[in-house]
């Protein structure tokens, strides 16, 4: 059986139909959904999705944003394949709330977390 493959994030549809995007927009909202998908809560494929709220209770520092960078870096790229990962970096900027800053072979992305 093939693995199941959410493709609503690379369709458009407009005046012409429906149409298939590869694009940067289409990456930024697999990204986007990635980041609002905490690990273990995907029903099909509990692997997937971010692992940042094993940081929720860790003190806050510079050690917290590389550990987070860390995470973010070995697990992004194996959840979305095609993302060819040039650089992260997050800044928390509040207990709870962290900014990630993602560029990729495609663009960048800028998004929020939350704990």
């Amino acid at each position: 059986m093939a693995g199941i493959e959410e493709l609503e994030h690379l369709m458009v549809m407009d005046d012409s139909g429906v149409s298939v995007h590869t694009d940067e927009a289409a990456l930024n909202e697999r990204l986007r959904e990635w980041f609002e998908t905490p690990m273990g809560t995907v029903a099909d494929l509990p692997s997937w999705g971010h692992p940042l709220l094993m940081l929720k209770f860790e003190p806050p520092g510079v050690n917290l944003n590389i550990m987070a960078e860390m995470l973010i870096t070995e697990k992004l790229p194996r959840d979305i394949s095609s993302l060819q990962l040039r650089s992260v970096s997050v800044e928390f900027d509040e207990i709870d709330l962290l900014r990630v800053n993602i560029d990729y072979a495609l663009g960048t992305l800028q998004e929020s977390v939350t704990l």
